[in-house]
């Protein structure tokens, strides 16, 4: 099962267009992390193939009901918590985002707010990948990949050669 990340549009949405382009028949949901949500929601009406999940950040005042601000999902048997971060305070630290991954024992949080991407593998009572894609408003995108062998986290680049 593949997906492909987003965060941070912010009203660019050539980046998350281009990703999905480039991922064409390979991916099976398309997941976005916040502040920009109005940006990835319209990509539902290009790619109508793929499954799509958002949660908003704290840049999406205008967001729809609908779109909450945290989301747990199960994807091949990894459960995967989205949240945009910002009420975590990643920005500085990752430290209660964490906490409150291993609190509900999901196998990985993908998150947003900073811009840059990160993956971090925490060990403890229960294992967790944090993920952030970086910024799509600068080209940025992540691709996870989960089966059998576990969870794999990559990040892309749409302007890199």
């Amino acid at each position: 099962m593949k997906l492909l990340v987003f965060s941070d549009s912010h009203g660019d949405t050539y980046a998350m267009r281009r990703a999905l382009e480039m991922h064409k028949g390979l991916v099976d949901y398309a997941v976005f992390a916040g502040d920009g949500v109005s940006d990835f929601m319209f990509l539902r009406e290009i790619f109508p193939e793929v499954t799509y999940r958002a949660v908003h950040g704290n840049c999406d005042l205008g967001a729809p009901h609908s779109i909450p601000e945290e989301d747990t999902l199960e994807v091949e048997g990894a459960r995967i918590l989205l949240v945009h971060g910002h009420r975590y305070g990643v920005k500085f630290s990752t430290a209660r985002l964490c906490a409150e991954a291993q609190r509900r024992a999901v196998d990985l949080v993908i998150y947003g707010h900073t811009h840059t991407p990160s993956e971090e593998y925490v060990d403890g009572a229960h294992p967790v990948t944090l993920f952030n894609p970086g910024s799509a408003r600068a080209g940025m995108f992540g691709v996870v990949e989960i089966g059998r062998g576990g969870i794999l986290c990559s990040h892309g680049d749409v302007f890199a050669d």
